[in-house]
């Protein structure tokens, strides 16, 4: 039986500014070091930021992780029979993630999505607090519905079906950045958007960076898909 692959993760907060406000994640995988940055900000194009709280936080990062790991095991260790990873993840709300149904849950939906056997040790987070930022204000009269969009076209197919069937509702956009080049597409389309549907008021969304590449790349990361989920459902 193989020996488990030992992951440790690592982590530190940077802020920049009262909109960047980031934790960074690092570790090290077959001799290769990676990083992931996470902005700690659930940002409105209107109401300014708001700090996503410490469980979802907590649960962006170990997804976001996961994920990045997936992408970069080698195919010859994908083929190890009950390959197994033990992975040592900070997080801010330990005692809540050292829960043994939470615990064991996690690792279930993780294996689902890698075929790979995940063993979770979770450590408390010391990294320093993010700064505290003013919570996004919504009108409790106002009927609202909140609309996943990437920018591509069929999130856009889908909102225009929402906004025609409810020409009253207002409704708000919800996203995920990575990469600027996608990022100012994004901003360009959403101002578009607007102009053409008065209705669709505002547009929330989160910044990542990992910019990882190598030939090594797993091409059919399912993860990719519990990724964009769970950066949603933090939006949401």
């Amino acid at each position: 039986m193989h020996k488990p692959i030992k992951i440790q993760v690592n982590t530190d907060s940077v802020t920049k500014n009262k909109l960047e406000n980031r934790k960074s994640y690092n570790f090290i995988l077959n001799n290769r070091s990676y990083n992931l940055s996470i902005n700690t900000n659930i940002i409105s194009t209107r109401f300014g930021v708001q700090n996503i709280p410490d469980q979802i936080l907590d649960l962006n990062g170990i997804v976001n992780i996961i994920h990045l790991i997936n992408r970069f095991i080698q195919s010859r260790q994908r083929k190890i029979p009950n390959f197994m990873i033990e992975i040592s993840f900070p997080v801010k709300d330990l005692e809540f993630w050292n829960r043994a149904e939470i615990k064991l849950k996690l690792e279930e939906l993780v294996g689902f999505f890698t075929d790979i056997i995940w063993k979770f040790r979770f450590i408390l987070d010391q990294s320093k607090p993010t700064n505290p930022n003013p919570r996004l204000i919504f009108n409790l009269q106002d009927e609202l519905e909140l609309c996943f969009w990437s920018g591509g076209l069929d999130s856009y197919a889908g909102l225009l079906n929402r906004v025609n069937q409810f020409p009253k509702k207002k409704f708000i956009l919800a996203s995920f950045e990575s990469q600027n080049l996608n990022k100012k597409i994004q901003r360009k389309l959403f101002e578009n958007i607007k102009q053409l549907y008065p209705n669709v008021e505002e547009r929330i969304f989160i910044h990542n960076t990992l910019g990882h590449k190598n030939s090594n790349e797993y091409p059919y990361a399912r993860t990719r898909g519990l990724f964009f989920l769970i950066s949603g459902l933090s939006l949401a």
